[in-house]
């Protein structure tokens, strides 16, 4: 696979954008990868793209164990379990790190996000997380 995620790689380490835009950002990317079958064929394949979270949240939440066997039978469990753990994480030095090993973690795997053409009629510049995104291909 190649990369062609330039957009959403540029926009999750870009400084124009508030950490809790680029969180919202974030948890979108990481759910659309977990729910990717052309990126992991198989559930067990998800465990080295999730050690990631695993071992940022090992460290900085000491009830933090790990992530259960059963949750990998589910890419929707799984995918909301992380998000909700990303969503809550208060750190955005700790989120800066994630989006960060995100990033590297797609990069070193050559891993591939494929955009949907969409079509707009809003041509509005904006300078919002939305303005910016739904006018990203104009």
């Amino acid at each position: 696979m190649k990369i062609d995620n330039k957009m959403e790689v540029s926009f999750l380490l870009s400084s124009k954008y508030s950490i809790a835009e680029k969180k919202i950002m974030f948890i979108g990317s990481i759910t659309k990868i977990i729910y990717d079958r052309n990126i992991f064929k198989n559930n067990d394949d998800l465990k080295r793209y999730i050690k990631i979270f695993q071992d940022y949240f090992e460290k900085t939440n000491y009830k933090f164990t790990g992530y259960k066997e059963y949750l990998f039978k589910s890419r929707t469990l799984l995918a909301s379990r992380i998000s909700r753990m990303v969503f809550e994480d208060k750190s955005s030095v700790g989120t800066r790190f994630l989006i960060e090993q995100h990033v590297n973690f797609l990069n070193e795997n050559n891993i591939e996000i494929i955009k949907k053409n969409s079509k707009t009629t809003n041509k509005k510049n904006s300078t919002s997380l939305l303005g910016d995104f739904i006018n990203r291909d104009k």
